[in-house]
């Protein structure tokens, strides 16, 4: 009934928060229909279930005016048939002007959260854990959208390279600006090289670990700016390493001495 919006009326109008658990279709995605059925939906979480492709819609010919336009936290984790999430599908584009808590986890065949350049206006904390396929989480242009992001955790995804992947042929003088980022966390990413390849910049960054990259000898190859922070956690259970001369250094520094040892 669900993926087919056979609810009648409009019964699930008022319902805030949706918990889907085990859920298996034959069609691999959620239904447009279903979609337009809980418009005021905040919270939006999905586990262990079939799905391919969350976002999928092809020229429904119903108004797509507000569209989960109310979503404000995205929960995916245990999915293990998911290839892509549909961000880039233009129907959600008022979905992804509220996000404000992204959190994807053991997505094992997922390639990135954003295919192509999309703008997340509002998101504040992103967590993604376990998603062994991916090897970048999205563009730069997406990455300049992030002007409220004031939490990124990447944890134990065995295949990412990169954080932030460069559009084109942009020059290493290309500078991306997390304005509101406070807390950074890269752990357990064995083939993570660099966070992105141009310029950073993170003018209110107080914490940032990074723990078990054993690939990462610098954030990124241009110049980065972190007035903000005071040091950086290499071990869990250790305190923080004071900045030597800058960031890229210390990091440099903890990847050679790794690299000796």
């Amino acid at each position: 009934m669900i993926p087919h919006g056979e609810f009648p009326g409009n019964v699930l109008h008022n319902l805030k928060a949706l918990i889907l658990l085990n859920f298996s279709v034959e069609s691999y995605e959620f239904a447009y229909g279903f979609l337009q059925q809980v418009p005021n939906i905040e919270k939006l979480e999905v586990y262990c279930s079939s799905f391919k492709e969350i976002f999928c819609f092809q020229s429904p010919n119903v108004d797509d005016t507000g569209l989960l336009s109310q979503l404000k936290v995205l929960s995916l984790e245990s999915l293990s048939e998911l290839q892509t999430i549909g961000f880039e599908n233009t129907l959600i584009e008022p979905f992804l002007r509220n996000l404000e808590t992204l959190d994807v986890s053991s997505c094992s065949v997922l390639r990135n959260l954003a295919p192509s350049p999309i703008c997340f206006p509002n998101l504040m904390c992103l967590f993604v854990f376990e998603c062994h396929g991916l090897e970048n989480l999205f563009t730069s242009s997406t990455a300049k959208s992030l002007s409220r992001l004031k939490i990124m955790e990447i944890r134990s995804c065995e295949s990412i390279k990169e954080i932030v992947s460069k559009e084109g042929d942009g020059s290493n003088e290309d500078e991306i600006i997390f304005r509101q980022l406070l807390y950074l966390n890269l752990e357990s990413l064995p083939n993570l090289t660099s966070f992105y390849t141009g310029r950073l910049s993170f003018p209110s960054l107080l914490q940032l670990s990074v723990i078990n990259c054993h690939c990462l000898e610098t954030l990124s190859a241009g110049t980065i700016d972190a007035d903000k922070l005071y040091g950086v956690k290499f071990q869990k259970k250790s305190e923080a390493i004071t900045l030597d001369i800058d960031l890229n250094s210390t990091i440099r520094n903890a990847f050679q001495a790794t690299v000796c040892v």
